[in-house]
């Protein structure tokens, strides 16, 4: 009977674990290395694949977990299609784990004009300050359709919504 119970409860508890995925984030590559990026196979893993220094790349990020991310698809885009128009992902390769950056390698701009960051994910979180659209972010934490981000000067913490993040290293977006 004890068994019984057990393998209700794990899952029960499995059923919540799906149910309460992350959602993706768009990025782009911000490494303040100037050299190619490491991609490792877990949190603080074996560096298993690098992203070119060279280029302008987008990915999509998710399961924040102690400042590392995990890469979405094991994928990496082209910021500029409009160069190589039959471009397609570039595959990561050498995990069968999955693929993860650290946060400070990635981020992002803010819709163009000025922003409150908040102390708690929530419109009634109070306003911990009033940062402008053209200083970058790296993002810290995802809760549903909220981002906690830093500044890359790192004066700046707090959380904003997803619709007033940037991900295109080229533009400030509308």
């Amino acid at each position: 009977m004890k068994h019984i119970i057990l393998l209700s409860l794990m899952f029960v508890s499995g059923i919540f674990a799906m149910a309460q995925t992350d959602n993706s984030l768009e990025v782009y590559i911000l490494d303040p290395t100037g050299t190619d990026t490491n991609v490792r196979n877990s949190p603080k893993g074996k560096v298993v694949d690098k992203i070119p220094v060279d280029g302008e790349w987008i990915l999509f990020v998710s399961h924040p977990r102690n400042g590392w991310w995990r890469i979405d698809d094991g994928e990496y885009y082209d910021a500029v299609p409009d160069t190589n128009p039959d471009s397609k992902p570039t595959s990561l390769k050498g995990s069968t784990t999955g693929y993860w950056v650290h946060y400070s390698c990635i981020g992002f701009s803010l819709v163009g004009g000025s922003h409150k960051l908040r102390a708690t994910p929530s419109t009634k979180g109070k306003v911990t300050s009033v940062v402008d659209h053209e200083v970058g972010y790296h993002p810290l934490e995802l809760k549903g359709e909220w981002v906690k981000i830093v500044s890359l000067d790192g004066k700046h913490t707090g959380w904003i919504t997803q619709d007033m993040i940037c991900s295109n290293p080229l533009t400030t977006c509308p």
